[in-house]
């Protein structure tokens, strides 16, 4: 028999060399871990909260985390965890849901884990789609269909509505036998009493960099911990007869839906609400675009200006020092083009014995009249380049200008009357019905937003917005809390057909 004498998965010797003593049954691989505290003990309640702590740090800093436990109640609970996290911090986009296999709803953003082999539908870069491989969410389709980026570089591929909702989970925590064989930058592995000495194994060695084992206690005494583990290593259930394995799987489960829950439906989803939730998205994110490509224009268009007007006011600075220079020459041309006129008409009225003095300081006039014209073209030929600089810059402040003015009827028109924040209002209310009818908590004031938002829109047909409104009013009114009086009128349509 060959048995494996090294370990060149870790980063850390003494944990190899650990692993290898869990490999064995030895009890002396708990030291190891509790002397680098590896070891946690903690309620299960407080275990979800560190996996999720510990999954989201690892992904920020673009590594890859494994959350691993024994039983599927206890790996839907850490995906159900992990995903709640990331919604409430807006790490996915929680406006459109698409239905998976195991009731699970996911979102774009979310780390999925597809489980079927299916060689009929293959990536932008010709890799068939395999079972347990992990996927993020890009895009949602109206159906329901996935289109999801590959965890390990394979691509890109479009999953169809039924394949989604019949052989995609989500793919934040799974068994120790669906991550056999990988390698992770951290491994979690959830420890029970259901656990096995072959699945602590398994959880405990994936990480590359790091493992922590997360031991379900009654409370946080590393003791009571190391009990578990040092059982987990004493009886091996993969030996036990199933039904007696299913029978202890089944009293592990017991204290553990007792502890955590899983959300209850408050009421049944009607069928047409993803379709609608998904129109009203689709519209709020349209008009989100026109928004954000308008104001990224007019942005553009006022750092633009800005910078217009500064090079106006420098191309202003550089022609002070000739200004004194422009306005002596300028009241010199008219000092000399008045005397002009004033020696020409003295001209006109002098006697013939006068009219030769005269029509003498009509040359003179003339004469200093091209003196001072000719030093006028100086002083502006010394001053033409601030000149032309500041004419430039006028220019382009007026232009850019009359670009912002152009811009807003340009807005105008693109977006007619539609109020895109009332857009977004129907989809988060629809968002929020969405989570309250699942069975999430969701706060009193998100509550009275929905009813209120769904009670005065008629961008929803008014029958579907009263099954809406209804339950989730008397929900609300059953437990005390302020609910707005419903407008006699509904608020003007959100009104205009996208074709975008």
């Amino acid at each position: 028999m060959h048995e494996l004498a090294r370990i060149h998965r870790f980063v850390e010797e003494w944990e190899a060399a650990a692993s290898l003593l869990l490999r064995r049954s030895d009890p002396r691989a708990h030291d190891a871990y509790l002397e680098h505290d590896r070891i946690v003990a903690g309620t299960f309640d407080e275990q979800l909260a560190f996996v999720v702590n510990q999954w989201r740090t690892v992904h920020a800093s673009g590594g890859v985390c494994a959350i691993n436990a024994s039983s599927n109640d206890h790996v839907d609970a850490a995906n159900a965890a992990v995903q709640s996290a990331r919604l409430a911090a807006g790490d996915v986009d929680g406006r459109r849901a698409a239905r998976i296999d195991g009731s699970e709803h996911a979102y774009i953003g979310d780390v999925v884990v597809t489980r079927r082999n299916d060689r009929r539908l293959t990536t932008d870069l010709g890799e068939p789609v395999r079972n347990r491989e992990m996927w993020t969410i890009a895009g949602i389709g109206d159906d329901g269909s996935l289109t999801v980026s590959s965890s390990r570089g394979a691509g890109r591929v479009d999953l169809p509505a039924e394949y989604a909702r019949e052989h995609v989970r989500l793919g934040y925590a799974a068994t120790e036998h669906g991550i056999q064989g990988d390698t992770t930058t951290v491994s979690v592995e959830l420890v029970s009493q259901a656990t096995t000495r072959r699945g602590l194994y398994v959880g405990a060695s994936r990480g590359h960099e790091r493992n922590i084992i997360a031991v379900i206690t009654e409370t946080d005494d590393l003791e009571e911990a190391r009990d578990i583990l040092e059982r987990v290593l004493a009886n091996e259930r993969a030996d036990l007869p199933a039904i007696a394995q299913r029978r202890e799987l089944a009293a592990e489960a017991r204290p553990v839906a007792r502890a955590q829950p899983r959300p209850e439906p408050r009421c049944e989803v009607p069928e047409w609400f993803d379709e609608l939730a998904a129109s009203i998205g689709d519209s709020a994110r349209k008009l989100e675009e026109i928004e954000d490509r308008f104001d990224r224009e007019r942005s553009q268009l006022a750092e633009r200006l800005e910078e217009a007007r500064r090079q106006r006011t420098e191309a202003d600075r550089r022609l002070d020092p000739h200004r004194p220079a422009l306005d002596q020459a300028s009241r010199a041309v008219e000092e000399s083009q008045r005397r002009v006129w004033s020696a020409n008409s003295q001209l006109s009225r002098s006697s013939a014995l006068k009219r030769r003095g005269a029509r003498r300081d009509l040359d003179d006039a003339r004469a200093d009249l091209d003196i001072a014209l000719e030093h006028q073209q100086q002083v502006e030929l010394a001053a033409a380049p601030a000149m032309e600089s500041l004419t430039t810059a006028d220019a382009e402040v007026r232009k850019l200008r009359d670009r912002l003015r152009t811009l807003d009827v340009r807005e105008r028109m693109a977006l007619g009357y539609t109020d895109v924040g009332q857009y977004r209002d129907v989809a988060d209310a629809l968002h929020q019905w969405r989570r309250w009818a699942d069975g999430h908590p969701v706060s009193a004031e998100a509550v009275a937003h929905a009813v209120g938002v769904l009670d005065s829109t008629d961008s929803i047909d008014r029958s579907d917005a009263t099954a809406l409104v209804a339950p989730l009013r008397n929900w609300a009114v059953d437990r005390g809390l302020p609910m707005p009086v419903r407008s006699p009128e509904p608020s003007r349509s959100l009104g205009i057909e996208l074709d975008l």
